[in-house]
């Protein structure tokens, strides 16, 4: 089977804040459950798309986090879940082009049992 991964500008700007933890000296991995770090989703991802400023006013000591419009909501949530859903695949995609000036915006295939990636577009 070939697997896709679509690599977006928002894709690029929160790779880097992907929270790497350890668990003693041979372990090593993210949390889906805490992919950026923070307590507040939203709040994390915001910051790393550059748009912590359009959270609604008034929100900001909210228990929950900073709120956000329907359409940044929409976006970071499913920025969130791509992220989470295909982690494992774009933490292979980012080691291997490391060495090839790394990834930028495209869609990349691989054969699943294989995981060699190739820039498709």
């Amino acid at each position: 089977m070939i697997k896709r991964l679509n690599i977006t500008e928002d894709v690029i700007k929160v790779i880097p804040m992907l929270f790497l933890q350890q668990d003693g000296d041979d372990v090593v991995f993210y949390s889906r459950k805490w992919l950026f770090g923070g307590t507040h989703v939203l709040e994390d991802i915001a910051m790393c798309l550059g748009i912590s400023d359009h959270y609604i006013k008034g929100t900001e000591d909210d228990a929950d986090g900073r709120a956000f419009d329907e359409e940044d909501t929409e976006r970071m949530l499913k920025l969130n879940e791509y992220i989470s859903e295909n982690l494992f695949y774009l933490e292979s995609l980012i080691h291997q082009y490391i060495v090839k000036g790394g990834i930028t915006v495209g869609t990349y295939k691989a054969k699943d049992n294989e995981l060699i990636w190739e820039k498709e577009s």
